[in-house]
């Protein structure tokens, strides 16, 4: 496999254990971002790559270093792994944990958190490009990037993409979110059970944000991976992508300043978690009445 360069034409050869990872669902795809450069995958230590070419690359090592070298446990139970550095043909790349690595067949759904996913001194442009992506994220406070499912009936997997999440009208995110879970081929109980492990996950990760991120953090352009294998017998929840994470303090002294950007978007989501989860729940009693 080659890396192009992103300041020249030439191919850069990289070692045949290294790959695009086949289960990204959004971020800059190798050899198709505007500086050729995205994730990869080492298939010899099982860890994904990140590279290092610009402040945004810069910025999300930063993170994984200050995360990695705190107390704080909590936040580490919401964030790959990290194993430091490598080089690889001159360019650096951040190595993190591959969270679906390992797992049977595994689902994932990838969801952008936050009304505004733009930094703060993005100009005109940057901003016109980020809201026009869904008309609906302002008010939503998210967008759903993505979600690939592993149907165990036939074996075989189900895209949903960009271009079809965009379109999704917020009376239709529960009904996306169920067909996730597997609505086509998993029992109530089964979804049940998903959509209540998701929603433990969840807030716990809105306890952090309310209790601990306080003048402290401000996650811009971050996302949450959702991904359960085909057995479903568990969940991981993971907080990815941190090229924009900016420092998060008020400018009057006293203040207690949250993410509220990033928390709107969170609640939301759980909110319609629980809207989903509520009516299966319905709907199996009145499966079990009818019976």
């Amino acid at each position: 496999m080659e890396l192009m360069d992103s300041t020249s034409d030439e191919p850069i050869p990289l070692p045949v254990h290294i790959s695009k990872p086949d289960h990204q669902l959004s971020g800059h795809e190798f050899g198709k971002s505007k500086t050729r450069f995205g994730m990869l995958k080492d298939h010899r230590s099982k860890r994904l790559l990140k590279p290092i070419i610009d402040i945004r690359g810069k910025r999300e090592y930063d993170f994984y270093q200050t995360v990695w070298n705190s107390s704080d446990v909590k936040l580490q139970s919401f964030v790959p792994k990290f194993y430091g550095l490598v080089t690889i043909e001159n360019i650096k790349f951040i190595q993190i944990e591959d969270s679906m690595e390992g797992l049977a067949n595994p689902s994932n759904m990838d969801i952008k958190i936050g009304s505004i996913t733009y930094d703060p001194g993005a100009d005109v442009k940057k901003i016109e490009e980020e809201t026009s992506k869904s008309q609906w994220q302002a008010a939503l406070g998210f967008r759903i990037c993505g979600f690939r499912i592993y149907n165990p009936m036939d074996q075989n997997c189900t895209l949903v993409d960009k271009f079809v999440t965009r379109q999704l009208k917020p009376e239709n995110i529960p009904e996306a979110i169920d067909m996730f879970l597997g609505s086509k081929f998993n029992s109530l109980e089964i979804r049940i059970e998903l959509s209540q492990n998701y929603l433990s996950k969840l807030k716990s990760i809105q306890e952090w944000f309310e209790t601990v991120n306080i003048n402290h953090l401000k996650f811009l352009s971050s996302s949450l991976l959702f991904i359960h294998p085909c057995d479903n017998q568990f969940v991981h929840l993971k907080m990815i992508d941190f090229a924009h994470v900016f420092p998060n303090a008020s400018t009057n002294q006293g203040d207690n300043c949250k993410d509220v950007n990033y928390l709107f978007g969170l609640n939301k989501i759980i909110y319609y978690f629980t809207t989903l989860h509520e009516s299966l729940i319905q709907k199996q009693n009145t499966s079990q009445i009818s019976v």
